[in-house]
């Protein structure tokens, strides 16, 4: 069998110091166990960037705000105050004390909320102190009271989905807890000389004396949300990646930088990116309403999915594209790799469960894309576009002045290698004539 896979004299060598390996031998296994170390090095140094993103991110939920308002002014408030103050550390949201006179409306809160100022926010409900004195004594006050009308909380599932559900939702239900037991110390004597002992339904309000609303601004309950800021933003990455590996290998066997003028093959490159990451950005958002199961999202919300991703994949092109026309072919891994991983951790936790140097992800294209994203879907409740539409155009500008020198200089080498071609296949022509003149 080897015999049809090699020639006899290659499957035949016996030589014990091969003429080949002479200057070699050393350089070959020194360079590959310098890139072999190096290698090791960024996915170490990469993996420690991502890992580090979220190291002890619980000691630092007190960086979260929490807009607290208390419209009740009684023994309920001061309840929740005294909870607070047991609860409050690292591992707790931080309650900002809101002025009744500036939020004189649940829809103020709500609005305070939406528009970012707040991760969140908690409020002690007007006249729930004294519902609860009113229950306790019995009739159709105790019978109609529900204990979730004391305390209202409010937040954006929508905003970091997992992190949401973990940090607000066992925050506020350990508070509400915690306000609880703080009643029954507070008020527990007061609440026993006003219970009605002969009505259940007092007893019942008695036992549980307070509970809370939530009000979520944009539901998030599909499983599916698990991938929205994590594999679903590296998909983009490897897609131009695979993409232009293709582009380049067919553009080399062809020739087309060689031999069609500089613009001509540059505007079938651009025009090939622009139609690719359009199919691209639509299939994917096509996954990602396939899979919503009961979210709420609109058509209009989808066109608009779809273009944001359309420009984020453009942008992921310009900057391959560019990196592949003046790195070496071994620093492309390098490169593509601490691409992925500094765009996934920008997008994959909110910054304030980072520590402070990663803050500065807020200059990459995938965290603004994602901030966008979530914009649209929470109908424009997290108003970032200030922000994020300059950051994600300047590197689609800065992505095709780089991808354009890189064009050029493709074409440079190209032409060239070409021009290189040519002068040996004269040379070996010339000499062929000098030995058949002789």
């Amino acid at each position: 069998m080897w015999k049809t896979l090699a020639p006899a004299h290659r499957l035949n060598s016996h030589q014990r110091h091969e003429p080949f390996w002479h200057g070699r031998k050393k350089k070959f296994f020194l360079l590959i166990g310098v890139l072999s170390l190096l290698l090791q090095l960024l996915f170490i140094g990469n993996m420690s960037y991502l890992y580090g993103s979220v190291w002890k991110s619980t000691l630092r939920y007190n960086a979260f705000t929490v807009l607290y308002v208390d419209y009740d002014d009684g023994v309920v408030g001061q309840s929740v105050k005294s909870a607070y103050q047991l609860l409050e550390g690292p591992s707790f949201p931080t309650f900002i004390q809101g002025d009744k006179r500036l939020y004189s409306s649940m829809m103020e809160v709500i609005g305070a909320v939406k528009d970012t100022s707040y991760w969140a926010a908690f409020v002690v409900m007007p006249n729930a102190s004294d519902r609860i004195a009113q229950a306790l004594q019995g009739g159709s006050e105790a019978e109609d009271y529900e204990p979730s009308s004391a305390l209202t909380y409010i937040w954006n599932e929508v905003r970091y989905p997992p992190f949401s559900d973990e940090v607000f939702l066992q925050s506020f239900g350990n508070l509400v807890t915690r306000t609880r037991l703080a009643y029954n110390t507070l008020n527990g004597t007061t609440a026993l000389e006003l219970l009605n002992k002969n009505d259940p339904a007092a007893l019942q309000v008695l036992l549980n004396p307070i509970m809370a609303t939530g009000i979520n601004i944009m539901p998030t309950t599909q499983q599916t949300k698990l991938f929205y800021n994590t594999v679903s933003m590296v998909m983009p990455i490897l897609q131009q990646f695979f993409f232009l590996l293709i582009l380049n290998g067919l553009s080399n066997e062809l020739h087309l930088y060689s031999k069609l003028p500089l613009h001509i093959s540059g505007l079938v490159r651009v025009g090939l990116s622009v139609v690719f990451d359009l199919v691209a950005s639509l299939c994917m958002s096509g996954y990602i309403w396939g899979f919503r199961e009961s979210w709420e999202v609109t058509r209009k919300q989808f066109a608009l999915t779809w273009m944001v991703l359309w420009l984020l994949m453009h942008i992921h092109f310009l900057i391959i594209d560019a990196c592949t026309a003046f790195l070496p072919l071994p620093a492309l891994p390098f490169f593509l790799l601490t691409w992925i991983i500094i765009n996934i951790t920008s997008s994959i936790s909110p910054f304030e469960a980072n520590p402070g140097f990663y803050r500065w992800g807020y200059a990459l294209p995938t965290n603004e894309a994602y901030t966008v994203l979530t914009d649209i879907w929470s109908r424009g409740s997290l108003p970032q576009l200030y922000r994020a539409l300059p950051v994600l155009f300047s590197w689609w500008v800065a992505g095709l002045s780089l991808a354009i020198c890189g064009h050029c200089y493709r074409c440079h080498k190209a032409w060239k290698l070409d021009e290189k071609r040519g002068n040996e296949k004269l040379d070996d022509r010339t000499r062929t004539a000098e030995e058949q003149g002789a």
